[in-house]
């Protein structure tokens, strides 16, 4: 889940650093108080340690009972473990402490949302909003967790009021676009996808999106020359290869569609999609034994 590593703020390189060397070794012990712990337990989950972040935010809550951010900190490692029900009994104690406080509300909605209670995450989604209501980016993370639940109305709604509330904001109509594409409403996309390309002309994301729009209406050629400005953009972008290779491959031009499998598959060396495609590929030019 992306958004929880975002939210604990979990780095790749202190992943790596976690893999060599353990925490207790790089974390030291912290002097007998709350905001001691809640320090390190911050620096344990920051690599990704959730269970000696727990224990630290609990030795917190332990000598400082009233601390409203030890409880949050424990939710969210709570949360990026799966354990829901624990992770929402912490955001209730938060919002108990300070029910005029955004923070254990917008917590509490993530959780609710991956349960799938929609009804639930609205209502604290709503609460924050009332406690910060231009707050843009509520909107634009909520839409972007109900897009990925499959809520693609509901979705639109929150990147619009986003994008009204933040009109720069490359990403929320980027987004907004994708879930037009999985109501098949390509040109809406289409337009979304350009707004985006024009606040950031160097977008391969939005570059290799809308070049998908244009392979769901069969304009290829289109498809085709946003698939190469996203490779301008961002050279090692193997999914923008896959793609360009799926639409040559589409027009019978195999031999530049094996290339550019090719060249996903070495950006990409476990990318299964470019193997098989590349494999197809190979069957329609007559490369096989049988």
């Amino acid at each position: 889940m992306k958004f929880i590593k975002n939210l604990l703020q979990k780095s790749g390189e202190q992943a790596d650093a976690a893999d060599h060397a353990p925490p207790q070794q790089s974390v030291a012990q912290p002097p007998e108080n709350a905001l001691s712990y809640l320090d390190r337990g911050n620096k344990h989950s920051q690599q990704g340690d959730f269970d000696l972040a727990i224990a630290d935010y609990t030795r917190a809550i332990e000598l400082e009972p009233d601390l409203p951010k030890a409880y949050d900190s424990r939710g969210k490692c709570l949360f990026a473990k799966g354990e829901y029900d624990s992770a929402i009994a912490d955001f209730d104690r938060v919002i108990a402490l300070n029910p005029d406080s955004a923070l254990g509300y917008g917590s509490r909605a993530y959780v609710y949302l991956e349960k799938g209670n929609i009804t639930r995450a609205f209502a604290d989604f709503n609460r924050v909003l009332a406690l910060s209501p231009n707050h843009a980016e509520i909107y634009h993370k909520r839409g972007r967790r109900l897009l990925d639940k499959g809520e693609y109305d509901l979705a639109i709604a929150d990147f619009g009021q986003s994008i009204a509330l933040a009109p720069g904001s490359t990403l929320a109509y980027h987004n907004r676009g994708l879930a037009y594409a999985k109501k098949r409403e390509y040109d809406l996309a289409i337009a979304d996808y350009s707004q985006a390309i024009a606040l950031d002309p160097g977008s391969a994301l939005a570059y290799n999106s809308r070049g998908n729009a244009y392979v769901e209406k069969r304009e290829f050629d289109l498809a085709i020359a946003d698939y190469n400005l996203a490779l301008a953009a961002a050279p090692q972008y193997a999914l923008a290869y896959r793609n360009r290779g799926d639409v040559y491959a589409y027009k019978g031009w195999h031999d530049l569609a094996v290339a550019d499998y090719t060249y996903a598959i070495g950006l990409a060396p476990k990318y299964a999609s470019a193997y098989h495609n590349r494999g197809v590929a190979y069957w329609q030019q007559g490369k096989h034994d049988w």
